[in-house]
Formats: structure tokens, sequence, C-alpha cells
């Protein structure tokens, strides 16, 4: 069942697109360390009333010293949680203005080596997850008079990413979802903008270890130490959650909400989705340590050849 913090009040303007001076913000996924966390703490400091959603109870004790409410014991791939959440938000503030649907998970590897209970897993928070919320949130909107719903996808949603297959398909599912919904839910007087952020210094990133495919064997042997190789000069350039969510909050607070945002990014890690796709894929297989790792490919592809029965070979 879900737990609550001590509620939160503020006044102020946003452009809630609900006309009233003190928008009511529901985020989910706000574990410290994470853009949901930062941006309940931003939208707060703004004057909105927030409530942010965490999977465990007591977990984030910032926001409730801010003022963020927070509902507690929400797993977002339970269709229960998502309604108790909302319901949530009603009961305590009478009305819902924002939605921004943060929570999700990472996972890693290649992609026909990840097992498909992590696979599911994925797909259940963010395709399936971030579903559920839109539904148990859009009939109060609609019948408050308007609402904005905020989804966050990823850069990685916008071009194939190798290494991260499931994570960046769920979150290419995610874009086309929000497309969508922008175009069911705008006769009906609510917005809904899709997040794309690009190399953002999260935590995320820490917890993607017991969400990925076997780190070594396999034919694809250290996959992950190679690619963590690649991606340590990348963090270093990482955009601070706390900068990265604050531009995202302005931009909610806007009266019109784009159809979608990508905000600060990490060098250029933007260009290779505009590359034409031989350049892009030559350009992804170097960043993403697959160029590092064709030496050990082919080497295990060779002995997995050498054992396998002659009769199902190709050509015999």
């Amino acid at each position: 069942m879900p737990s609550r913090g001590a509620a939160g009040s503020g006044t102020g303007s946003g452009g809630s697109g609900s006309g009233r001076s003190t928008p009511v913000a529901l985020v989910t996924g706000c574990s410290a360390g994470g853009i949901g966390h930062a941006l309940c703490l931003f939208l707060r400091s703004r004057g909105c009333r927030v409530f942010g959603t965490v999977r465990r109870g007591g977990a984030a004790p910032e926001l409730e010293e801010a003022g963020v409410t927070v509902v507690g014991g929400i797993d977002v791939a339970r269709e229960a949680d998502c309604a108790a959440a909302v319901a949530a938000v009603l009961e305590a503030a009478g009305r819902l203005d924002i939605l921004v649907n943060n929570a999700g998970v990472v996972a890693l590897g290649p992609s026909c080596e990840v097992p498909m209970d992590v696979v599911r897993r994925t797909f259940e928070a963010n395709v399936f997850g971030l579903l559920q919320m839109c539904q148990a949130a859009h009939r109060p909107m609609v019948a408050q008079g308007g609402g904005k719903i905020i989804n966050i996808a990823s850069l990685t949603g916008l071009q194939p990413v190798p290494l991260r297959g499931i994570y960046s398909s769920t979150k290419a599912a995610v874009v086309r979802l929000s497309d969508a919904l922008r175009i069911e839910l705008r006769p009906l007087g609510v917005q809904v903008a899709c997040v794309c952020p690009g190399f953002i210094n999260t935590r995320a990133r820490d917890n993607a270890r017991s969400n990925c495919a076997p780190p070594t064997g396999g034919l694809w042997g250290g996959w992950l130490a190679a690619l963590e190789r690649t991606m340590a000069a990348r963090l270093a350039r990482a955009v601070p959650v706390d900068a990265y969510a604050a531009q995202l909050g302005e931009v909610i607070l806007r009266e019109r909400l784009p159809r979608v945002w990508i905000g600060r990014c990490a060098g250029l890690e933007w260009l290779p989705r505009w590359l034409p796709a031989p350049l892009r894929d030559r350009a992804l297989a170097k960043a993403l340590a697959i160029n590092e790792l064709e030496p050990e490919l082919r080497a295990n592809a060779a002995e997995l050849a050498a054992s396998w029965p002659e009769s199902s070979k190709k050509g015999s």
C-alpha cells in the first residue's frame, strides 16, 4: 500500500494549463540522485505543490524536508499502485495539474543475451507503467479542464544504441506513445510532451548492473568492462542532474509544452541521429566499445563454430 509523507503546500504560478495559481504536480520515480528527485525540489522551489513517488517508504527524506509529499510503496509496473498514487494526490490536493512520468529502469547488454525476465521487467516499468499512469491521471485532468503530462524518454529512443538495445527500444516506444497521446488528448485540454535526456549524471547506471546481461562469458565476453571504459570519459562531461532538472522544470511551467524536448547534452551525443545510417552505425560502434570488442567477438565466434555440430553448419 502507498505511504504518504508530510503534505507540501505553496503559492506561485506555473502555467499548469488549469488556470490555478498553485499547480499540483505528481512526479514518479523520485529516489535520491535522479531526475525525478531533482525535479521535485525545483518545482517545489517554484511554488508548486509537489507529490513524488518512490518504491520504498522513507527513501527520500530530503524531499519531505523540502515540503514535497512523498508517496511511498509505488511500483508503476503494478496498475493498482498507479491508481493509488493518483488517488493520493486527488485526496490531498483535490486536483492534478502536472504528471511527470519519470520512473523507469536501465537495462544493459547485448540484446540477444539479456535474460527475458530482465527484458519484461524493463518494458513493464518503462512502457506499461508509464501508460498505466497516463490512464489513471487523464480523466481527472479532463474533468478539471486541463493538465499536462510529461513523459521522460531518452535520446537513446531517437537513435539506435548498441549494448542498450532493450532500454533504447523501451524509450523509442515512449516517444511514439507520447506522439499518439499528444494527438488524442489535445482536444480534451491535456498537453503531452516527450523529454529525451542525453547523458545526465544520475545514479541510474549504478542500478543497471543488477538489470543486465551476464557481464562475462558468452559470445560477448567482457562487454561490461569495455562499455564502462568507454563511458568513463563521457561521465566526466555528463550534465549535472540539478542543472538539467532546473532547465526541464522551466519548460514544464511554460504555458505551452513543446512536442519533444532534449535540453542540454554532453558534447555532440545528439549528432549521430542526423547522420546517414552507415556513418551512424560506425560512429556508434566506435563510441560504445563495439570496435574494441570485435577481436574477442571473432575469437568467440570461431570457438563456437568449431564446437558446433557439422550437420547444422551453413552449406552442410
